[in-house]
C-alpha cells in the first residue's frame, strides 16, 4: 500500500534509458518497489526457479560481465531459461512503467438465477494497456467450497464476470462445512442473518499485482 501511495505515472520507472545518479536508485520508493517486483516474479515462477535466476546473475556479475549482460532485458531471458516462463509482458509495467492501480470491486448474488455477478474497475489506463494478456484472480468463499475465478484484464476501465455459485442453499450442508472448517460460530451467524451460500470474496488473494483494493461488501463478510 505504501508503494501505491508513493508511485505515480510521473515517477521514473525502476528501469529507464536515461542515466541516473546512483543515489536515485536508493530512494524509499525504489527499494520498496524493487522488493515487491522480485516477490511478484517469485510468486509466478516459484522459489526454486528464482534461486536459479539469482545464481546465474551473480555468476555473471562475479565474472565481470558488463551492465548489458546483467541488466533488465537479460533478466527476462534468464527467467525464461530457468523457469520456462516468459514474464516479460506481465512484468513490463512494474519494471519499465510507473504508477500502481486502485481496484474497486463489487458483487451481488442473483438469487433468481443462482448466479454471482462481479464487477471491478481498474483506474490505471497505462497498466490496463500493458496487462491485457494477464488476469486477476478472484477467490470465492462459499459455505461448501472455496474456488478461484480468473478475470481477464481488458483495455476497458470496467471488468465484469458472471458465474453460477457452487454451494446449495440447504442449511444442513452449510453446518457440516462450518464444523469441518472449525468456524462454526462465525458461519452460523452469517447464515442466520443472511440466507446465502456466498460467504465472502477476495481480489488478488496471492498478491500478484502491486495494487490497492477497495472491495465493497457487507460488514459480516470481513
Amino acid at each position: 500500500e505504501a508503494v501505491c501511495v508513493l508511485d505515480s505515472p510521473t515517477v521514473p520507472p525502476l528501469c529507464c534509458e536515461a542515466p541516473a545518479h546512483p543515489i536515485e536508485h536508493s530512494t524509499e520508493l525504489r527499494m520498496r518497489k524493487a522488493a515487491l517486483v522480485v516477490r511478484l516474479i517469485e510468486k509466478r515462477i516459484g522459489e526454486a526457479n528464482i534461486k536459479k535466476v539469482f545464481a546465474q546473475l551473480l555468476s555473471k556479475a562475479h565474472k565481470g560481465a558488463d551492465q548489458a549482460v546483467i541488466g533488465t532485458k537479460n533478466l527476462f531471458k534468464v527467467i525464461k531459461k530457468c523457469s520456462g516462463q516468459d514474464v516479460a509482458l506481465v512484468m513490463h509495467h512494474w519494471i519499465l512503467g510507473s504508477g500502481c492501480s486502485m481496484m474497486t470491486a463489487n458483487f451481488k448474488l442473483n438469487k433468481k438465477r443462482n448466479h454471482i455477478e462481479f464487477a471491478m474497475r481498474i483506474n490505471n489506463q497505462q497498466l490496463r494497456a500493458k496487462s491485457k494478456q494477464d488476469s486477476i484472480t478472484i477467490r470465492v468463499h462459499e459455505t461448501e467450497v472455496t474456488y478461484d475465478r480468473a478475470v481477464k484484464v481488458e483495455a476497458d476501465e470496467f471488468m465484469v464476470d458472471e458465474f453460477a455459485h457452487q454451494s446449495r442453499w440447504k442449511r444442513s450442508k452449510r453446518d457440516k462445512e462450518a464444523e469441518r472448517e472449525g468456524q462454526h460460530d462465525i458461519i452460523a451467524e452469517i447464515i442466520q442473518h443472511n440466507d446465502t451460500p456466498l460467504l465472502w470474496m477476495r481480489v488478488d488473494p496471492e498478491m500478484l499485482w502491486i495494487r490497492k483494493v477497495e472491495l465493497q461488501q457487507a460488514d459480516y463478510m470481513w
